[in-house]
């Protein structure tokens, strides 16, 4: 009988959950980019902290627009974060549902489900974005922050 391989003392255990590199913002058309159709959104999940428990929202944002969208999540596992956004969206007409861009979150990788429900294409940040690591905000490179504020800076911009 063959041993068990042993694995380091404090390694992360691999997570099953897989978003592909090929779904990067430069293969987006040009029209999400430049923002000049209507139907194409963002993704992000907001995590708060309460004296009674965590909550989370995730934020959809029309990106011409900037028509605003929140749902309410039980918890951030990925398939109740896609149903919830499959939720809202499928109550809009079909033209007003082309594409949604999300960060590399794990919550986000069952974005199949926006293909098969609702015909829509999903598309993610850079995998090594410097302004996206850990989920805290970054200055975006080469910029300066105030010395008296913080700038939010965002990756989908």
């Amino acid at each position: 009988m063959a041993r068990r391989r042993r694995r380091a003392r404090y390694q992360r255990k691999p997570r099953c959950l897989f978003i592909p590199a090929g779904n990067t913002i430069e293969q987006r058309p040009a029209e999400i980019a430049d923002r000049t159709s209507f139907g194409h959104w963002e993704g992000d999940l907001m995590m708060f902290r309460k004296d009674l428990g965590r909550h989370n929202l995730t934020s959809l944002i029309e990106r011409q627009s900037r028509y605003t969208i929140l749902t309410r999540n039980r918890d951030r596992n990925s398939t109740g974060v896609m149903t919830g956004i499959i939720e809202k969206l499928k109550v809009l007409p079909e033209a007003t549902r082309l594409s949604v861009t999300f960060d590399r979150g794990t919550e986000f990788a069952s974005y199949p489900l926006l293909k098969r429900k609702l015909v829509m294409d999903s598309y993610f940040c850079k995998p090594q974005a410097p302004w996206q690591k850990h989920g805290r905000e970054h200055q975006w490179p080469g910029s300066a922050l105030p010395a008296t504020g913080r700038r939010h800076s965002s990756a989908l911009r």
